[in-house]
């Protein structure tokens, strides 16, 4: 978690954290990123989601720009929940 922090802290302009933290989900370990960011045109709001698949890096990434977030948060934060992801073999 430590290092996604550090990375988009230098790599996306405007960053701010709203939330670090790891998430249990289904009984699996989660990286829960969730932050605003500036783009070119529209402030973004992202919600990132990270763990491991086998020996693959399995991501999610629910987004709206800032000032729709309102609207959509509900359905973002729903679909998070919504995720189960079956063991790897």
């Amino acid at each position: 978690m430590g290092s996604f922090e550090k990375t988009f802290s230098r790599m996306i302009p405007g960053i701010e954290w709203k939330e670090k933290r790891i998430l249990n989900l289904a009984d699996r370990e989660w990286i829960f990123l969730e932050m605003t960011s500036n783009a070119i045109d529209t402030d973004i709001y992202n919600i990132l989601l990270v763990t491991n698949y086998g020996k693959e890096m399995l991501v999610f990434n629910f987004n709206s720009t800032k000032e729709d977030f309102p609207k959509y948060e509900k359905l973002l934060r729903q679909s998070v929940e919504s995720i189960k992801i079956s063991k790897e073999s």
